[in-house]
């Protein structure tokens, strides 16, 4: 039992130990030589917070400013703050697609990875806050990217832990609607930012720099409908994830708009199309949701896919997603097959 609580005690330390903060910028050295390359004009500045940003050099100044590789725990994350703006254009209030000047990105590896996420706030007055899913690498690499016209600032950059998932292809639409597949005209892009002429609070990814949404569709002639499908899905955990915004019918579309479990051949195994009790969320708030893929009547190996759908044309009905992932139970045949085994043994010594 001492040993059983020792390996516990380490365990509970090491994952204490895991989330760690990179650079807060509150020396007020800003970049620190000792942990970031500065190709531009990047300086420090006190807003609410000492904070790095790239107008030192005035908005028609550019260049990158680099981190050194930074340590990432198992199933980890990158979280940091972005402030600032894109091109003129879009700035504020509004609903925003990709960066397109001006952005904050996470790499995997090394500064020639792939990039995890490209954020950037849309908003001059304050900072957003973002998680970046860093799950399968041990260093990342924070860039802050200045093409001109504009000005990028970021903040708090550290790490933290996570839980065990697996994202599923583009499940965080990093990648834009890159390997999902669309019908109808309700779902044309992936987006960085949702803030309607009615909210107050702006709605940012709920991992990593875009999500997909339609809300924009409410402004389009009849309220555009459609579906958006994932690429196939091997089951290889217990329950499918996903962050879920929007109204979903209440008395304006009965339920129309909805997400769907599909099993391999395409066909409907499971719905969720209540967000809350009113049939909607508003100021910018999210929820999680899943599915339960053995209680769908699915089997570890399975294929599935996961859908959303647009099918109200009523006003204000729209509906958005992020963070699509596999979670929970991870079936483990050898160590069933060793506890068999085991019973068997202690049977066999009981006789």
């Amino acid at each position: 039992m001492k040993k059983v609580s020792l390996i516990l005690s380490v365990m509970l330390v090491a994952s204490l130990a895991s989330a760690a903060v990179y650079d807060d910028f509150e020396t007020g050295t800003v970049p620190d030589s000792a942990k970031w390359t500065n190709s531009g004009n990047w300086g420090g500045v006190a807003l609410d917070t000492w904070n790095a940003w790239s107008l030192v050099g005035g908005t028609a100044a550019i260049g990158n400013m680099t981190s050194n590789p930074i340590a990432v725990p198992t199933n980890g994350y990158v979280t940091l703050r972005t402030g600032g703006y894109d091109v003129p254009d879009k700035q504020g209030a509004g609903f925003w697609g990709a960066p397109e000047a001006l952005w904050v990105e996470v790499r995997g590896g090394s500064s020639a990875g792939p990039v995890l996420a490209k954020m950037n706030s849309y908003a001059t007055g304050g900072f957003a806050s973002f998680k970046v899913d860093a799950r399968g690498y041990s260093t990342v690499v924070v860039v802050g990217v200045d093409n001109g016209n504009a000005w990028i600032s970021m903040d708090d950059v550290a790490t933290t832990t996570g839980v065990s998932h697996q994202l599923i292809t583009n499940g965080s639409l990093e990648n834009g609607l890159t390997g999902w597949t669309t019908t109808g005209t309700a779902w044309d892009k992936a987006y960085a930012k949702d803030l309607p002429y009615w909210e107050s609070v702006a709605s940012y990814a709920t991992e990593g720099g875009l999500f997909a949404s339609t809300e924009h569709a409410q402004y389009l002639p009849g309220d555009a409908t459609g579906t958006i499908t994932s690429s196939a899905i091997t089951v290889t955990q217990q329950s499918l994830s996903f962050s879920a915004n929007g109204t979903s019918g209440g008395p304006w579309g009965g339920g129309a708009n909805r997400f769907n479990l599909l099993d391999g051949s395409g066909n409907v195994i499971a719905f969720i199309n209540s967000l809350n009790a009113q049939g909607g969320i508003y100021g910018g708030a999210w929820l999680d949701k899943s599915f339960d893929l053995l209680a769908a009547g699915l089997n570890y190996g399975d294929t599935c896919y996961f859908q959303a759908v647009d099918g109200d044309t009523g006003s204000y009905g729209w509906i958005a997603f992020d963070n699509v992932r596999l979670t929970g139970a991870v079936p483990e045949p050898a160590t069933i097959t060793l506890l068999g085994f085991g019973m068997a043994y202690c049977l066999k010594r009981r006789k």
